[in-house]
């Protein structure tokens, strides 16, 4: 049987996350996920990213709250991105250089 390109990138990602030795825990002191202002703000947001387009999902890992923003268009890459953004964070992570539960800012130079 000849493992495909996804099943492949599957166990790879897979490989990956086992390999970082590190249990991840969720915040103890996490507080309700503000939806209103993600709301209001959000949109404000993914105008200044124009011509870009982009969704957004964030969940609260202490209570599993969810929010999405732009979910009825499709991005066929979307998911692409998960696996070397997390690799940059842990990466930051461990140089001591970012937290586990560190909000990450980002401003118009990152859009």
């Amino acid at each position: 049987m000849t493992p495909s390109r996804r099943r492949a990138l599957a166990l790879s990602a897979s490989a990956l996350l086992a390999a970082c030795q590190r249990k991840l825990s969720t915040p103890v002191n996490a507080g309700p996920m503000n939806t209103k202002r993600l709301d209001a703000e959000f949109p404000a947001l993914a105008e200044r990213a124009r011509p870009g387009a982009f969704a957004m999902g964030v969940m609260n890992l202490a209570t599993t709250a969810t929010w999405y923003w732009n979910t009825d268009r499709a991005f066929p890459l979307a998911g692409t991105v998960a696996l070397p953004v997390a690799v940059a964070a842990l990466a930051q992570v461990e140089a001591g250089k970012l937290g586990l539960t560190e909000p990450v800012p980002f401003d118009a130079l990152d859009l």
